[in-house]
């Protein structure tokens, strides 16, 4: 039954893939302008070494950020192992239904310590309440940056303001209420808890969060100009803001052909013109795959390790 159970994963994640690439494949056989495909050819690859750069920037914080939050599990994670742990966790999301990858990294961090998973995985998902809020942030200032964008959501901030706050009461009453009714899920909060006492307690956490996201930012600024589509910072933190939500939410693997689509959307109403708006998605595949890399470069070493 496992078996059968597997293979029918399998065959769904692939087939969403592949609705991903037709979905990619239609969308930029009808809209993109002429001359698109011979200039997203010519590759810059100074900014795309730029780009490797500050991905491993990224990765660096992310690997401190990591260790920072696991210390609020009684257990320690060696920096080695923290570093290998993050950058197979980080090739992983890059590839998964709603960067659900991420989450190994709490069942790496178990196998490598041997503990209890639930209280590692309860840190990850404090993680991600981190990450969301930082790209609320992100966003937001690029937004802010536009006039026309500024003036539109202006009256709608208080309301978005508010949907946020409402979902987290409602996710962590929720929790509160799962505990008691199941002590299964005790470790899991545990783990939750501790993480969120670890924000006011260690005040690096949240300052490494948004650093991490801006090196992100100007890494797929670098990136689209190793493209060719040059874009302002203001814009590649919005275009990358609102791209990670549409990856993150998206049961496709690596958000394959929405996120394409959305990246050269938004450029586009941001005026930029088509040639260069469909440039975007090139960027946020050089993004995929320099993860990947890192991720199997994370592999290798665990190899070695054992």
């Amino acid at each position: 039954m496992s078996g059968n159970t597997s293979r029918g994963k399998l065959i769904v994640r692939w087939l969403s893939s592949l609705v991903g690439i037709v979905a990619i494949v239609v969308y930029f056989a009808w809209q993109s302008p002429a001359g698109f495909f011979e200039k997203g050819l010519h590759v810059d690859l100074l900014w795309l070494a730029c780009g490797f750069f500050f991905y491993g920037v990224f990765l660096i914080l992310s690997t401190i950020r990591w260790g920072n939050l696991l210390s609020a599990d009684p257990t320690i994670l060696p920096w080695k192992d923290l570093t290998i742990v993050t950058l197979i966790a980080k090739g992983l999301g890059s590839i998964t239904p709603m960067n659900a990858g991420e989450f190994y990294k709490a069942e790496l961090s178990h196998r490598i310590l041997s503990d209890g998973r639930g209280s590692q995985y309860g840190i990850v998902a404090v993680e991600r309440v981190v990450d969301v809020s930082t790209l609320l942030l992100c966003a937001s200032i690029g937004i802010f940056t536009q006039p026309k964008l500024r003036i539109y959501f202006a009256d709608k901030v208080p309301f978005v303001i508010g949907i946020v706050i409402v979902t987290i009461a409602i996710g962590i009453a929720s929790l509160y209420f799962a505990v008691r009714f199941s002590p299964k899920l005790r470790s899991l909060y545990n783990g939750m808890t501790g993480a969120f006492r670890l924000l006011w307690i260690r005040k690096s956490i949240l300052p490494l969060t948004i650093l991490l996201w801006l090196s992100i930012a100007v890494m797929w600024w670098t990136l689209a100009a190793a493209f060719h589509a040059n874009v302002s910072f203001s814009d590649a933190l919005l275009i990358m803001s609102i791209t990670t939500f549409i990856i993150v939410g998206s049961f496709i693997p690596g958000g394959l052909g929405i996120a394409d689509i959305g990246a050269t959307q938004i450029g586009i109403w941001l005026g930029y013109p088509p040639m260069q708006a469909f440039l975007f998605p090139l960027a946020i595949r050089a993004n995929t795959f320099i993860s990947l890399l890192y991720g199997v470069l994370g592999w290798f070493l665990r190899q070695l390790k054992k």
